[in-house]
């Protein structure tokens, strides 16, 4: 998206209490940032200070998010079909 991003990931094997969900963002942000700025030429802040997280607490529920995300270009008329956004990562067993 243009002006925000959708990551929707899963711990591997109990990792939670070792890389807490506001760290993994912390990170993913700064670095994120970085480069975007290197690429832009640009310093300063890049990314809003708040984020909106949520726990997935089912398959349903995890269905629906993942449906949502990749719908979300088509929503904001960037492409007709999710498999167009050429910046989409979606594991084959979800698609």
């Amino acid at each position: 998206m243009s002006n925000h991003v959708h990551v929707v990931f899963k711990f591997l094997h109990n990792t939670e209490a070792q890389f807490p969900v506001a760290e993994i963002f912390k990170r993913l942000k700064s670095f994120t940032a970085l480069k975007a700025n290197e690429e832009l030429g640009r310093t300063g802040s890049f990314w809003h200070s708040k984020s909106y997280d949520r726990v997935i607490r089912n398959e349903k529920e995890l269905e629906k998010t993942i449906r949502y995300v990749l719908t979300n270009p088509i929503k904001a008329g960037l492409v007709t079909d999710w498999k167009e956004w050429e910046y989409s990562y979606c594991k084959q067993d979800f698609a």
